[in-house]
């Protein structure tokens, strides 16, 4: 029962086997604080280590004083160095370690291992390779690092919101941040809001926004109207202008058999201009998987439009 409801009740942990204690911290490795001290094997400790650093928080100081554990557990799991006991935070071999895993960990190094060179330049290796770390994450001192921030706003603009006051003001970050996303506009210095270049970057990426947005309820209309007919075939019941849209996403598709009119059709146009960017594949999906494939009998309705 202590499994099924995802919560452990008051009750008395002599209640806890071994096997209930295993199941429990694999399941989330934050029930260790509920398993009783006789019942923590190394097992046990290191599974619950892989989700939850504060496991050394319940753990005898015997155990958290042997820097051979202390080395296994921020193996496991880096931000173990957080609650290491003091003198092991200055331990060079430790502390390389952990940044080594996760670069954010040198904020629990002692301050001088947090100043020093080498080990700034493991912590920051590490967090230019990792796609999965973001700016608002980190210490203070990679938000004031150029090189992260701008490794940062290239993949997110928005993160440049969390970059030092002075990164902000900096035009290549600014570049940058708005190239990816033209709404990142608004954290950057007001400085770099008047510079004429970002001012039109910006205003061109939330113009396509704005436009890929309106083709987008287009296309979702065009959708419906189709799964309402497909069933049955009747080609003739569509509007020309959607028959010729829905043709459009569709692959293989020759722009010269539609009409004149239909070629200088603003939503024809707009929807070239989106299918010419690899990004509105998802604005795409929905039209392209609707149901009813380019037949002879579709491409002659569109070639007498």
């Amino acid at each position: 029962s202590i499994l099924v409801s995802g919560v452990i009740p008051q009750i008395d942990k002599s209640y806890i086997t071994p096997e209930v204690a295993m199941k429990l911290v694999k399941k989330n490795g934050y029930y260790f604080s509920h398993i009783p001290p006789e019942l923590h094997t190394e097992e046990l400790i290191f599974i619950a280590l892989k989700y939850n650093s504060l496991v050394l928080r319940h753990l005898s100081e015997e155990m958290t004083s042997n820097k051979e554990f202390l080395l296994r557990a921020i193996c496991c799991n880096s931000d173990s160095l957080q609650f290491a006991p003091t003198e092991f935070k200055n331990d060079r071999e430790l502390v390389s370690v952990a940044v080594s895993k996760r670069g954010n960990s040198i904020q629990y190094a002692s301050v001088e291992l947090y100043l020093d060179p080498d080990i700034r330049a493991i912590a920051r290796r590490q967090i230019l390779h990792n796609k999965q770390v973001k700016l608002q994450n980190l210490d203070r001192m990679f938000q004031d690092d150029k090189e992260i921030v701008l490794c940062m706003v290239s993949r997110n603009g928005f993160e440049v919101n969390f970059a030092s006051d002075s990164l902000k003001d900096d035009m290549e970050v600014a570049h940058c941040a708005v190239s990816q996303n033209g709404f990142a506009i608004r954290f950057v210095s007001s400085r770099c809001q008047e510079d004429p270049e970002i001012k039109t970057i910006a205003t061109r990426y939330q113009h396509r926004i704005a436009q890929r947005s309106d083709m987008s309820r287009i296309l979702k209309n065009i959708r419906q109207e189709i799964l309402e007919i497909s069933s049955h075939r009747e080609y003739n019941s569509i509007t020309k202008l959607p028959l010729a849209l829905i043709a459009i996403c569709r692959s293989g598709f020759n722009i010269h058999q539609l009409s004149d009119e239909l070629k200088t059709h603003p939503s024809i146009i707009n929807l070239l201009q989106l299918k010419t960017d690899p990004t509105n594949k998802s604005i795409l999906f929905d039209v392209v998987n609707a149901g009813i494939p380019l037949t002879e009998e579709l491409h002659n309705l569109l070639q007498n439009a």
